[in-house]
């Protein structure tokens, strides 16, 4: 049933396809980096702010 003309163009699509994540690759990298800083910014505010209800609690 597949032809050789189908396997072609799948082959076409497939290496465009690989040619576009190529080009999103590294903006997709760089807005990772930039996500886990700030995640990491905000993991480190709210566990501070925990840390001062508590000790606010205790005494």
């Amino acid at each position: 049933m597949v032809g050789p003309g189908f396997i072609s163009s799948m082959r076409d699509i497939w290496n465009s396809l690989l040619t576009i994540l190529n080009k999103i690759r590294y903006p997709i990298l760089i807005i990772q980096s930039m996500l886990k800083n700030v995640i990491t910014t905000v993991a480190k505010i709210s566990i501070r702010n925990i840390y001062q209800d508590r000790t606010i609690s205790i005494f």
